[in-house]
């Protein structure tokens, strides 16, 4: 993932939180359960054993008798890889099996896992398939995965321009912020609930970057929908759940798990 020097985080600190979604029955369908806890990670960024903290991280989850365990895991992107993508290092062969087999040891094999792309992951041996895009609807909520590239560009013409050429490019629910946050409009429009939506992407929202020219169309979109929480632990994540919900929020999001 390109990033300028403020905002990179070193590769040997993965940043992680548990999300607890604290839901009001007036806010929300009666359906829905009362809490749930999700482990939310990005940028695992392992290279040949180095730089990885995802166990280290989910051992201090679990180790935490004050914590609900989380029963559902989402890393948003950035698996593997050193230095710039466009490099070999940057981009290595690998399979999310390898990520599955660390959480799966220290929360147990019951846990649901699910990765959103990260420009580092072009390299994945199971193709883009293993990557969410769009909705899955989970116990009581949805989560919905946002791709690199739905982030990185506001419209297809500018994905084009760029000649992108990341496992994304394929994505079924659109190539840019445009047509995605479109199908995601089409999405919410069918639906006959009002559960509440996890939107997980990689890339930032909430800050200005040179690599979310798309992040402004995508935050009008999911501003509209009081239902939706962008769970994303990258730069400041308590402020972006702060900046989406603010007074009277349904969904609650901090760094220490505590509602």
């Amino acid at each position: 993932m390109r990033k300028n020097s403020l905002l990179a985080a070193p590769i040997a600190c993965l940043l992680a939180l548990v999300l607890m979604l604290c839901l009001f029955p007036a806010a929300l369908a009666e359906d829905a359960p009362v809490s749930t806890s999700i482990f939310v990670a990005t940028d695992r960024h392992d290279f040949e054993g180095e730089g990885n903290n995802l166990v280290a991280v989910l051992s201090q989850v679990a180790a935490d008798p004050d914590a609900v365990q989380p029963t559902v895991t989402v890393l948003g992107g950035d698996s593997v890889g050193m230095g710039p993508d466009s490099k070999p290092e940057g981009h290595p062969p690998y399979s999310v099996s390898e990520p599955d087999e660390e959480i799966f040891s220290v929360l147990g094999p019951d846990v649901d896992t699910y990765y959103t792309f990260g420009s580092h992951d072009t390299g994945s041996t199971d193709g883009y398939s293993a990557y969410l895009s769009g909705p899955v609807a989970l116990d009581g909520y949805y989560l919905y995965g946002i791709s690199y590239a739905q982030m990185l560009y506001a419209t297809d013409e500018q994905t084009a321009a760029a000649e992108y050429s990341y496992l994304d490019i394929d994505d079924a629910n659109g190539i840019s912020a445009k047509t995605a946050s479109a199908n995601f409009l089409s999405w919410v429009d069918s639906l006959e609930d009002s559960l509440p939506i996890i939107v997980m992407s990689h890339v930032p929202m909430h800050v200005n970057r040179n690599d979310n020219l798309g992040a402004s169309r995508q935050r009008a979109v999911f501003r509209k929908f009081r239902r939706c929480c962008w769970a994303l632990p990258q730069n400041r994540f308590s402020a972006a759940a702060l900046f989406f919900f603010g007074r009277g929020a349904v969904c609650c999001a901090q760094e220490n798990g505590n509602c």
